[in-house]
């Protein structure tokens, strides 16, 4: 694209794209110079803000319908009244768009027609070959085989990390945000990890992160997938392994361990 080094810069103060903002603004006023132009230009602009809305809500209705696990990284969720939540609201900005551009605003739907068909065209002969989503949701899918490696070892690394075998949490699963789960994912972007919450305050510092750092490579290396993530108090989930019951357990399960030295 022309002048898209100048497009995407960010002012450092404010930050915010400036160069992009004003090459809008600028464009739209010259729009206005036709005065035929002005409810052409509002129309349009009520349909792609309208459009900009749904996208997502129709992205997490798809979600749903496949079963994607995506809501474990909500804030809040309307739970069972979301597909339908979100059924409604697509049908409604599907209703509301139709009828923004009929007659006399149907140069509108051409325009909007034009600029969907070359953004489609942009995307299929440049941008998909590029862009490989988010760095926040790429870390989240580095650390999805981490969470997996250090589940599927964690058991045989016990009597290395912690000399305490009774305590919360002893339950064997990976969540969001749940201090019941014993390992859970936290924050965003730059910050989002893995927090192991088994160790002891007891426990061997260089043993411990050894042990993390052997399971979570091993996760990578042969590109696990994890299990669900886990919702709900783990403590009084049964079904959830648990973390071995004695010390003579977890060395016997050290010992025998394809990874372990």
């Amino acid at each position: 694209m022309p002048f898209a080094g100048l497009m995407q810069r960010v002012n450092a103060k404010h930050g915010t794209p400036g160069a992009t903002i004003w090459t809008v603004v600028v464009a739209g006023l010259a729009a206005m110079v036709w005065a035929g132009a002005v409810p052409i230009v509002t129309s349009l602009s009520t349909v792609a803000l309208y459009l900009a809305y749904i996208i997502p809500v129709a992205l997490g209705l798809r979600s749903r319908l496949r079963g994607s696990d995506w809501l474990g990284l909500a804030r809040w969720t309307l739970g069972r009244w979301g597909p339908a939540v979100n059924l409604v609201a697509a049908l409604y900005t599907l209703f509301i768009c139709c009828v923004l551009i009929m007659p006399p605003n149907q140069l509108a739907a051409k325009t909007l027609a034009g600029v969907l068909g070359a953004l489609g065209v942009i995307y299929v002969v440049e941008v998909r070959r590029k862009y490989r989503g988010p760095i926040w949701a790429l870390e989240l899918d580095r650390s999805f085989v981490r969470v997996h490696g250090v589940l599927r070892t964690h058991r045989e690394f016990l009597q290395a990390v912690s000399r305490r075998f009774l305590g919360a949490p002893t339950r064997l699963a990976w969540s969001h945000a749940n201090r019941t789960a014993s390992f859970r994912l936290v924050g965003v972007g730059p910050s989002l990890r893995i927090e192991c919450r088994i160790p002891g305050a007891d426990c061997n510092p260089y043993l411990c992160f050894a042990a993390a750092l052997a399971s979570g490579l091993d996760g990578i290396a042969n590109k696990m997938e994890p299990p669900p993530v886990f919702e709900g108090d783990a403590y009084a989930a049964g079904i959830l392994p648990c973390v071995p019951a004695s010390l003579r357990e977890a060395v016997a399960l050290f010992k025998s361990s394809p990874i372990c030295p």
